[in-house]
């Protein structure tokens, strides 16, 4: 299994940025590893401080290979990088927190998609 830690989270960024990684390291300050029953943290998250939050259950039965730890954590990168974690209101009702947030989610994994799908970057005889 591959640990959650901050060395990989920025050998992930550097693997996949280069020298761009910079910017990534600023975006996130902290990886912090919570247990299952973490209040609001089932999966991966970052809170306005910019600490990246690991459910270290979820971590255990879901990523298993060092792909799966680059589409999540880039994923809670680009999080960061858009701002997403300042926009979510502790005022907003519940209802109203989880729309937003699942709006975030869809537009970070359309371009997610978009970046990492095309052919150069998996493959020609990949889509």
């Amino acid at each position: 299994m591959i640990e959650p830690s901050p060395a990989l989270f920025y050998q992930i960024l550097v693997e996949t940025f280069g020298r761009n990684a910079i910017f990534g390291t600023r975006a996130v300050t902290k990886i912090k590893l919570v247990d299952k029953d973490h209040p609001y943290c089932e999966t991966l998250c970052i809170d306005k401080g910019g600490v990246v939050h690991i459910n270290k259950d979820f971590w255990r039965k879901n990523i298993k290979t060092k792909e799966d730890a680059k589409i999540v954590l880039i994923h809670e990168l680009f999080h960061a990088i858009l701002g997403d974690h300042l926009k979510l209101d502790s005022k907003m009702g519940e209802y109203d927190h989880y729309i937003a947030n699942v709006a975030m989610d869809m537009r970070i994994n359309a371009a997610i998609m978009e970046a990492f799908s095309s052919r150069s970057y998996w493959g020609a005889n990949v889509l």
